[in-house]
């Protein structure tokens, strides 16, 4: 919602989703299956109004949701092909009004008899990764259901999002609070505003979402050394992975202090596990790279750092920053600049935890480059078919791509090297 206000139009925190599907599809079911989705999740009826300066949610009565359909099935097959490029990239670029709504967009786009595209666009403020394996998982059940003529099958959520806000406003006071604010103020204390990476070209004294990404996959062999390592050490694949990360930035800017932000779910209650809503936290691990650490004691550091944010995960990133009470700027982001997430093969109930079944009907995720960026640097890894890899997005006012690209073959250097020779110093370990 602040980012709304300070750049008013933008696309930045925008989750599009388009969906290619191919078979006989019950447009009815699938426009019955997103009505109640929309009907069970007030988050996704939840608009954002300001009342003396600040956001007040609002939910929108239930109402019954047309979905919009646009038929090309007349049009040239290569215009077809073109115009849903266009209209993927116009959805994806397209902002929300959080004070009107709705926060959550869907058009179908028939492009033959068997085949459409599905265009599905939610905001951040209303959702998060963990929401989008939910929200596969009703559309699924509810889209099979209406399709065969029976009623819905899910059971009637216990609570709402706006039940859990009261709840965190309620508990997060007095001695927990405190608690919290105390470990990361001296944690974070003393900590560098700004990680010094050179760039190709000025940091512009205001920072825009101008964005690419450019992906990668580690070799097998190295894949399968940093799970060794991963075990040998007592850590989580996740912990060797943000070590590595954080090496590779402690060696570009010359810096033996490295704040890397990392996405939590934030769902530590039960309850709170079924429902489309934003949960998720972001924590910032400190590493310290004083005293020419080798790989292991690198890692053995990092993990210390990544158990303890975790034991300290209730506070919000944002109550955080008005705490320690960083100097804000317009060209950066506070505390930290470059983000790590990582997505194992099976995680709990993440986008990636289910794919949209709709009975007979194939669905493919339909490939999207994402023209934003969040921050300077942001790091998405996963494990897929036993081969790491993934993708660097980064601020195009700040490097070209081959820049990128070079960054990626040292990260994977780096890594290789770890593997070989854990006990070298990390400011040892090769880059070429």
């Amino acid at each position: 919602w602040f980012i709304d206000q300070l750049e008013p139009g933008s696309a930045t925190y925008n989750m599009p989703f388009p969906l290619r599907l191919r078979g006989a599809l019950d447009v009815a079911a699938l426009e019955g299956a997103l009505s109640e989705l929309v009907r069970r999740h007030e988050s996704l009826r939840t608009v954002f109004a300001t009342v003396d300066g600040e956001p007040v949610q609002v939910i929108q009565p239930a109402e019954p949701r047309r979905l919009d359909v646009l038929d090309l099935r007349e049009r040239p097959e290569a215009e077809r092909e073109a115009e849903v490029r266009r209209l993927v990239g116009e959805d994806a670029a397209r902002p929300f009004d959080l004070t009107r709504g709705p926060l959550l967009r869907t058009l179908l786009v028939r492009l033959g008899d068997a085949e459409c595209v599905l265009l599905v666009n939610m905001h951040h403020i209303v959702s998060d990764a963990w929401s989008m394996g939910v929200l596969t998982r009703e559309v699924s059940a509810l889209y099979r259901a209406f399709s065969e003529g029976r009623p819905s099958p899910l059971l009637e959520l216990e609570v709402q999002y706006a039940d859990y806000a009261a709840w965190q406003r309620a508990w997060l006071t007095g001695e927990t609070l405190e608690r919290q604010i105390a470990y990361w103020k001296e944690r974070l204390g003393g900590a560098p505003p700004l990680l010094e990476l050179p760039t190709d070209h000025p940091r512009p004294a205001v920072a825009s979402d101008r964005g690419a990404g450019r992906g990668f996959g580690l070799p097998v062999e190295t894949s399968d050394g940093l799970r060794t390592l991963a075990r040998r050490e007592g850590a989580t694949l996740f912990t060797v992975l943000l070590a590595g990360f954080q090496a590779l930035l402690s060696r570009y800017a010359e810096q033996e202090d490295v704040l890397v932000g990392t996405p939590i779910a934030g769902r530590t209650r039960l309850e709170t596990e079924v429902l489309i809503g934003f949960f998720v936290n972001t924590l910032v691990i400190r590493a310290d790279l004083s005293g020419e650490p080798g790989g292991r004691e690198l890692v053995g550091r990092v993990r210390e750092r990544v158990l303890e944010a975790h034991a300290h995960q209730d506070l919000p990133f944002e109550r955080l920053v008005d705490e320690l009470q960083v100097e804000r700027s317009l060209a950066h982001a506070p505390l930290f600049q470059a983000m790590f997430n990582f997505t194992g093969a099976a995680s709990g109930g993440g986008a990636e935890a289910e794919g949209l079944d709709l009975g007979g009907v194939e669905v493919a995720p339909l490939g999207t480059e994402s023209a934003t960026a969040k921050f300077d640097l942001t790091l998405g890894m996963s494990d897929v078919g036993g081969r790491l890899g993934g993708s660097l997005s980064y601020r195009t006012d700040l490097w070209e791509g081959a820049t990128i690209g070079r960054m990626l073959a040292h990260f994977t250097a780096l890594l290789e090297g770890l593997v070989r020779s854990p006990g070298v110093p990390v400011a040892e370990l090769p880059l070429l």
